[in-house]
């Protein structure tokens, strides 16, 4: 057994990891775009680790390395959509 892979019994710092390695994600897309625009890629320590052509080979890329505790990011590389909220939605109007 690797003992150097954080087990699923540690949730609450996976979750803590995923979150902070999401947010890295969405700050890199602009300078990802350029090199990963459209590919599923595995995401972790703010670097792509993995390039991947559809989303189940990512996700197992990522299982394969770093384990189901491994708190990395499985993502498409995409220009983020705008969300648009009118001032009634945004301020409960």
């Amino acid at each position: 057994m690797n003992t150097d892979r954080p087990t699923i019994l540690d949730r609450a710092a996976i979750l803590a990891r995923v979150a902070n390695e999401s947010a890295r994600f969405r700050a890199a897309i602009p300078q990802l775009l350029a090199q990963y625009g459209g590919k599923w890629v595995v995401f972790r320590d703010g670097a792509v680790v993995s390039v991947q052509p559809d989303e189940e080979s990512a996700y197992v890329a990522g299982l394969q390395r770093f384990g189901p505790g491994g708190g990395h990011v499985v993502a498409v590389v995409l220009e983020p959509e705008p969300v648009l909220l009118s001032a009634a939605i945004a301020f409960g109007l």
